[in-house]
């Protein structure tokens, strides 16, 4: 699919990367608006049902245009529904990147928790969402909240070596 142009493939995320070779993709539109074309629904992102993926669609477009050459993007998923949007590599080390259109503020979204608990090197995790703003700590680790607004602007992994 990702000869045509069209959309951009994401892997998933394992510390074995022989597993990561074998796990399921997930794909996203180069264009937000070959999305709503398909779907004939140009309404307002607040007054639509499927807010919550054109935000996760924006987000990823967002970030690819700012990764670097040591730098990559997968999401992850357990056999058990666990699930993360995004996992922000810089020299293979994990920040846990999760997308919530609105979402109650220092509430912690269980996916992240998990897999925070389960890689221990990951050294902090992020929460973009409609007004997000501030920070929280986690299983000693800190959670930064940033509204989507900023998904554009920032180096989401400026603190990683």
């Amino acid at each position: 699919m990702a000869q045509t142009y069209v959309c951009f493939p994401l892997e998933s995320y394992s510390k074995n990367l022989a597993n990561e070779l074998k796990k399921v993709k997930k794909y996203y539109l180069y264009d937000i608006g070959i999305r709503n074309s398909i779907l004939n629904d140009f309404s307002a992102v607040e007054r639509r049902n499927d807010k919550g993926t054109i935000l996760e669609s924006f987000v990823y477009l967002s970030i690819i245009k700012q990764l670097k050459p040591n730098m990559e993007v997968k999401f992850w998923r357990t056999r058990q529904g666990d699930e993360v949007d995004f996992i922000l590599l810089k020299n293979r080390i994990p920040v846990p990147l999760e997308v919530k259109y609105q979402v109650n503020t220092g509430h912690i979204p269980e996916g992240l928790q998990k897999f925070l608990m389960k890689y221990k090197e990951a050294p902090y995790g992020i929460v973009v969402t409609k007004g997000g703003k501030g920070e929280r700590e986690f299983n000693k680790r800190l959670i930064k909240f940033i509204d989507w607004q900023e998904a554009e602007t920032i180096d989401y992994l400026e603190d990683v070596e």
